[in-house]
């Protein structure tokens, strides 16, 4: 009895494999179920072959290789096989050999069966697989293209084509055949996360939900759908669409840390903290044992103004995590918000030492240390940010030239000074600070310059005034110090040092009244200032030099 015409679209691209295969798919196997074509009346030895085939192929499906391979090649040793079954042969040898890693050969035999029929889709479609699989993919893409003249919605050829094009950043090609093969396997998961993908990536938000919408739903609500597709939109900061589909997975598992977690997350970055509290207290309870809880925990708290609360996150969080550089650095984040200065110094030195090249952290470092009056610390932090990048951004420079400033080591301060000024042309305070050790160092001409040039720039500028009054009054050019001093004072009333330099103005020119007035004033700053640095010291918990 003679067999139905074949159906020349029953090849390997028909069959998917699991979401879970790492490689390229490699349906092979599926060309076996092939229907070969028998006219009425071709005689007894081309029904045997056709028999043989078969028997390769159910061998095949069995896993005995050997049996396979030695049907097939007693199909090609038989004379009466012509060419459409010797290249259905050659092809069972291509998938024996490619199975079994024997890759030249395997591509040998996909060549010799389109040799024999060039017209044989499997072996063209195995093939293009062969050559995708060992990243040859200018020649699968040949291969791809040819099988697809012959079948264009066929789903394998169309599956890998997108892959390919989407790994080579060809969106629109790779969206274009992955929607071809989407027809015939729309609930193939590695197909439709990444055609939801590069949705998302084109800026196509919607129809990347629509597919993930798909796709769950031809998945029987299963709560690993749910998961996976959570934490694609997760990915893609989509929490409010993540956050529904973690929902689902807890409902059903309230065991599962996983889900509890995810969730707990979406809802923080939708800024719902309490239910993202509740959520992630939950997946605290489920692992003790996870530091990521209780990290999110202490943002929460953080965020909400509970720098308690906060502070024992951060610190389980770090019992639990002792190479935690962020959560070292965070918690000296909050201990400095509460005023607790020494022990952020503590925790920013921790961070610093976890993550030597973070320059978040050693800036902060620095802040704390200047507070601290910590200053060689805080300029060798700064110079440690400085080497961090590849070139100083900010004002790195000015504030390495600061520290030295406080030290009381002036030609370095100038040093750096200059170095930030040659970078910011207009650095006010730079000049302001450039022109203040110049003058420590005697070089008052360039102090004169570099302190009006800062006044130019800013010409409310306190400090400037003050230096340019008191290096004028060192040049005995006192009217031009009035004018300085005076206008301090105008801008701020309270200056301390400023109404002792206009004393100095005016006892030298002899206004007795006027320089008695001044010193007056000058006396009840001085002790107004030291009631308020005693009080900032203790509060800081800074001892007194």
């Amino acid at each position: 009895m003679a067999k139905k015409p074949c159906d020349p679209r029953v090849s390997p691209g028909n069959k998917l494999p699991s979401a879970d295969s790492p490689t390229v798919p490699y349906l092979l196997l599926s060309l076996l179920f092939m229907l070969w074509c028998v006219p009425a009346g071709l005689g007894q030895a081309r029904a045997d072959a056709q028999n043989k085939i078969d028997a390769a192929t159910a061998a095949l499906q069995k896993g005995d290789i050997g049996l396979a391979e030695s049907t097939a090649n007693s199909i090609l040793e038989s004379r009466s096989a012509d060419g459409d079954l010797r290249a259905a042969a050659y092809n069972i040898l291509g998938i024996a050999s490619d199975q079994q890693q024997r890759v030249a050969e395997a591509e040998e035999f996909y060549r010799k069966a389109l040799a024999a029929d060039p017209s044989l889709i499997a072996a063209r479609n195995n093939l293009g697989n062969l050559l995708f699989k060992t990243k040859r993919e200018r020649l699968a893409i040949q291969e791809y293209q040819i099988v697809l003249k012959a079948d264009a919605q066929h789903t394998e050829a169309n599956l890998n084509l997108g892959l390919i094009y989407q790994a080579r950043g060809e969106s629109q090609a790779a969206i274009r055949h992955l929607e071809r093969a989407r027809v015939n396997a729309g609930s193939d998961a590695r197909l439709m996360l990444t055609l939801a993908a590069l949705y998302f990536e084109t800026n196509q938000r919607e129809k990347g939900l629509a597919v993930l919408a798909e796709f769950v739903k031809n998945s029987s609500d299963d709560p690993r759908v749910h998961f996976t597709v959570g934490l694609m939109l997760a990915r893609r900061e989509l929490y409010k669409e993540a956050a529904e589909h973690f929902g689902v997975v807890a409902a059903a598992h309230p065991e599962s840390y996983e889900a509890l977690y995810n969730y707990g997350l979406a809802l923080y970055h939708l800024n719902q903290p309490v239910e993202a509290e509740r959520v992630l207290k939950a997946a605290a309870n489920l692992r003790p044992d996870l530091p990521e809880p209780h990290e999110r925990l202490a943002l929460i708290y953080s965020g909400t103004g509970k720098s308690t609360a906060a502070i024992a996150e951060y610190t389980r969080t770090i019992e639990l995590d002792p190479q935690n550089a962020q959560a070292q650095f965070l918690l000296g984040e909050e201990r400095a918000r509460t005023g607790q200065i020494r022990d952020a110094a503590d925790c920013y030195e921790r961070a610093v030492k976890l993550s030597p090249k973070s320059v978040p952290y050693l800036l902060k470092l620095a802040e704390v240390c200047f507070k601290l009056r910590r200053y060689q610390r805080a300029e060798d932090a700064y110079l440690q940010a400085i080497a961090a990048g590849d070139t100083p951004t900010g004002e790195l420079y000015y504030l390495v030239g600061y520290a030295a400033r406080a030290q009381g080591i002036f030609p370095r301060a100038a040093e750096y000074f200059k170095k930030e000024l040659a970078i910011h042309t207009d650095h006010v305070e730079a000049f302001a600070n450039l022109g203040f050790v110049e003058i420590e160092m005697g070089e008052f001409p360039a102090a004169e310059t570099h302190l009006l040039k800062a006044i130019g720039l800013k010409p409310n500028h306190v400090t400037a005034h003050y230096d340019l009054g008191r290096l004028y009054v060192r040049l005995k050019r006192y009217p031009e110090a009035e004018t300085q001093l005076a206008r301090v004072i105008e801008l701020r009333p309270d200056h301390t040092q400023a109404h002792y330099q206009l004393f100095l103005v005016y006892a030298r020119t002899r206004r007795e009244t006027e320089a008695a007035r001044m010193m007056e004033i000058f006396k009840k700053l001085e002790e107004d200032d030291q009631r308020e640095r005693e009080a900032r010291d203790r509060q800081q918990g800074v001892s007194q030099p």
